[in-house]
């Protein structure tokens, strides 16, 4: 029993023994297996990861070619880099590409005939089949490709417009229109596709049909009136396609009779080409419309207004006067008359009829008292009296009321400098000068806020004050610019104030008598004593002819000359300058000076062309040796 015991104990023992090792056995393959995969799959990335970065530097390198021009070379990368990767959509289109660079049709054809067989429904590649067809001379069959997509899909916008394109590409215009147009056909959409005809069109400078196909574009989205506008304004058209144009649009109009937009298209169609009558004609006719043919946000008047202030600006006063006039005519109850009548005033002064322009700033100054309108009027009439009429007495009450009623505005700092021009006229430098003072203590100015006025007031302080002789506050006034600009010369008076200073530094120490006589020259000029003016200019050289500010003087007695209408004592004093001081900064400007006083005022060109050659030998490096030139040029054919 005991034996058998020990029979069994001992064989459990072994079965035991040789489970354990069974399952080791398992264990240990387990393990082998799972670093086996371990192993595959590592490797396995690796192997992913290396074909990966192959590729990358095949891709690199084929772009590299491209862009190089080497276009074989490229092909041939891109061709083993698509055959691995097939669904790669980048590496197909470099491939087609290059392919078609360097003109191997057979061998594209038949990669993108394969890769329809996979894609049937690709739009793009079956265009891109029938395009190189076409380049390579099948016309035939690239038409036949390009009809079976559009009767594929007939009614599909963006179909029409990927074949139209790839006709486009291969200089097929009418054929691309065709293609447009059968769209439009098909859709039964009569607006469909409008804005790509109209380029086209344009294009092929068929402008009238052009034309029609941006009123169809406008008559469906009114909201883009400016955008056609400026398209057709932009027409390079001639005598005979404007009329053509114009043809289309009052086609249409006759239409719509009632179209808000179309009648001022025309309107603006007419300005844009300078037909100005017309243009009003049109305007007109256009604030007949009301109510709901009307923009919402346009008021009765308000086209008109525009319209008038438009040719204002441009400078076409004859039309914009009539049509500032028909404005306060026909819209009595127009909200911006007061605008209105100033900008008559504004046209009167503008072509020299002060008479009649200090009547209507009169008118706004009266009838619309607390308009902002009224305060330019005043300002107007004040320069009115003072630099038309010279008048400074007369013209002083405006600025002083300006003054008065409006303390914190700009206006009144502009007034105030009008003040001043006007108590100089008079003689009153004293006056002039206190009047400065105190405006440079008020709030407007004190705080610095607005510092090209202040720099302003400053230089003109320091100008009253120079012609007051009082060269030391001058430089005084002159250091506050400087000081205010901290190194930066983005203001005007800051240059105009460092030029003051060199000349009082250059001349005040060992030339003063010329300095004031100078000084004297420069007051008497201001007060339009022209005659006395030059005479003191003129003296200051003959005192002392070495003084820096001889050239300067001369320069400024020539200008006044000018200014009275003297044309040959002007050209003397002049040619004084440049012969007494050939080398003076101001040289070449005296000589251009004579040269435009005798082209276009005393009339003897030959004179003038002889000035203009004299100034390019003598002063080769001149900055004025380009606009010489184009004199010289333009006075060619001249007797």
């Amino acid at each position: 029993m005991k034996k058998t015991m020990r029979k069994i104990n001992h064989e459990q023992k072994r079965n035991i023994q040789m489970k354990s090792v069974f399952s080791l056995n398992i264990i240990h393959s387990g393990v082998l297996f799972v670093l086996m995969s371990v192993s595959v799959a590592i490797f396995s990335n690796n192997l992913i990861a290396q074909q990966s970065g192959v590729a990358d530097s095949q891709f690199r390198l084929a772009r590299q070619f491209e862009q190089l021009g080497q276009y074989e070379q490229a092909a041939n990368l891109y061709k083993t880099l698509y055959g691995n990767y097939p669904q790669n959509y980048t590496y197909f289109e470099g491939l087609r590409r290059n392919l078609l660079r360097i003109k191997k049709y057979p061998e594209l054809i038949s990669i993108i005939q394969t890769r329809l067989q996979e894609h049937p429904n690709d739009i793009q590649l079956q265009t891109q089949l029938g395009d190189v067809y076409f380049r390579m001379g099948d016309e035939v069959h690239a038409y036949r490709v390009w009809n079976a997509i559009l009767q594929k899909y007939p009614r599909s916008q963006g179909v029409y417009r990927i074949v139209a394109s790839v006709l486009l590409q291969n200089r097929l215009f009418d054929r691309a229109i065709g293609v447009y147009l059968q769209g439009r056909k098909v859709t039964g959409e009569k607006t469909l596709f409008a804005m790509e005809l109209a380029q086209l069109y344009t294009f092929q400078q068929t402008y009238a049909k052009a034309t029609e196909e941006y009123l169809r574009f406008l008559k469906k989205q009114p909201y883009q009136f400016r955008f056609v506008q400026n398209q057709i304004a932009r027409l390079p058209l001639n005598e005979k396609t404007f009329r053509d144009v114009e043809k289309v649009i009052k086609k249409w109009i006759k239409k719509y009779p009632k179209n808000y937009a179309l009648r001022k298209l025309l309107a603006g169609f007419y300005q844009s080409f300078g037909d100005y009558k017309s243009a009003l004609s049109e305007i007109l006719a256009l604030e007949k419309l009301s109510g709901t043919h009307r923009l919402k946000n346009r008021k009765p008047g308000m086209d008109l207004y525009q319209f008038a202030l438009d040719t204002y600006r441009e400078k076409e006063y004859k039309v914009s006067e009539e049509a500032f006039q028909k404005l306060l005519e026909e819209f009595p109850d127009f909200s911006q008359k007061d605008r209105a009548v100033f900008y008559l005033a504004d046209i009167a002064y503008s072509t020299g009829d002060f008479d009649r322009a200090e009547k209507l700033y009169r008118q706004v100054s009266q009838q619309y008292p607390k308009s902002s309108w009224s305060l330019e009027a005043s300002l107007r009439l004040g320069d009115i009296f003072l630099n038309q009429k010279n008048d400074p007495a007369k013209a002083i009450p405006y600025f002083k009321r300006i003054i008065q009623n409006f303390p914190n505005s700009r206006q009144k700092v502009f007034a105030t400098f009008h003040l001043t021009d006007c108590y100089v006229a008079e003689g009153d430098l004293g006056k002039a000068i206190s009047v400065l003072q105190i405006l440079l203590k008020n709030s407007v100015l004190a705080s610095g806020k607005t510092r090209s006025l202040q720099d302003e007031a400053f230089f003109k302080l320091a100008q009253l004050q120079f012609y007051n002789k009082d060269f030391k506050s001058s430089m005084k006034d002159i250091q506050r610019i400087l000081k205010n600009s901290n190194g930066k010369y983005d203001s005007p008076f800051v240059n105009d104030a460092l030029d003051l200073q060199l000349l009082i530094q250059e001349n005040k120490e060992d030339h003063e008598k010329a300095l004031r006589l100078f000084s004297s020259g420069m007051y008497l000029k201001n007060r339009n004593l022209y005659t006395a003016a030059v005479d003191s200019l003129v003296k200051a050289v003959s005192l002392d002819s070495h003084a820096p500010l001889a050239d300067r003087a001369l320069l400024e007695a020539g200008r006044i000359k000018e200014k009275t209408k003297d044309w040959y004592g002007a050209i003397k004093i002049y040619e004084l300058l440049v012969n007494s001081y050939s080398k003076s900064v101001y040289a070449d400007e005296a000589l251009n000076r004579v040269g435009e006083i005798y082209e276009k005022d005393i009339k003897n060109f030959e004179k003038a062309r002889q000035t203009y050659e004299a100034i390019l030998i003598q002063y080769p490096q001149s900055v004025l040796a380009d606009e010489l030139r184009t004199k010289l040029r333009e006075l060619e054919g001249q007797p």
